[in-house]
């Protein structure tokens, strides 16, 4: 996967690496490493320049596992009918500035970043 992203632009590492394996665990500090269906998010948000695009492969699947659909969301189409629908919300939330934490200190290494 790191070998294709780099045909496409940089690769931007980050407290994980380049790269990383994302395994269900029994003790997960992530809901990323559960079996448990994950929504529209944004990952990396706490970062100053959060990665504008991610790639993700399966190593392992068959027909005991189920899932694994991804969901896109066009966050300009959703900014353009906020703005429409409510304009003074999208006012605010283009105006207030967000602070994101990430706090892992369970993590082997934990990696506090704001």
């Amino acid at each position: 996967v790191t070998r294709l992203a780099r045909r496409i632009g940089p690769v931007q590492p980050q407290i994980y690496g380049e790269a990383w394996d994302v395994v269900t665990s029994e003790r997960a500090i992530n809901l990323a490493y559960t079996g448990e269906p994950l929504g529209p998010h944004m990952d990396l948000c706490y970062y100053e320049s959060p990665p504008g695009l991610q790639l993700l492969h399966c190593l392992r699947f068959d027909e005991s596992i189920a899932g694994g659909e991804s969901t896109l969301i066009d966050a300009f189409a959703v900014a353009r009918a906020l703005r429409r629908s409510q304009p003074r919300a999208f006012a605010d939330l283009a105006r207030i500035p967000a602070t994101f934490l990430k706090d892992h200190s369970d993590r082997e290494e934990p990696a506090p970043q704001d």
